[in-house]
């Protein structure tokens, strides 16, 4: 349980602001979302940000200082797609679904 509160002892203001911003920009530019698919998306855009963004920074070997809010914003961005992708492909086992979400 310690580790868990590492964790949101780390999140500031600023990277509720970038992860914010991320989820808002990708609801602006999305076709017509039912309430559930609104739901999801800021769901998924939160898990990705929170979850995997110092991950990333540490795997890029990335300034977190600098690069921080800019990574949580993406993943907040696309964080929604990436998981879709992941659950097309853990339901098919083949990554010609995936290939198909990435080309466009």
């Amino acid at each position: 349980m310690q580790r868990f509160d590492d964790l949101w002892a780390t999140i500031d203001g600023l990277f509720w602001l970038a992860l914010g911003g991320g989820v808002l920009v990708k609801l602006m530019f999305s076709e017509k979302l039912t309430t559930r698919q609104v739901i999801m998306t800021v769901c998924s855009g939160v898990f990705c940000a929170v979850f995997f963004s110092k991950p990333i920074l540490d795997f890029l070997k990335l300034d977190g200082e600098h690069f921080e809010y800019a990574i949580v914003a993406v993943l907040a961005l696309t964080g929604e797609h990436l998981v879709r992708r992941v659950v097309q492909f853990s339901r098919s086992g083949t990554l010609v679904d995936v290939k198909k979400g990435l080309g466009k």
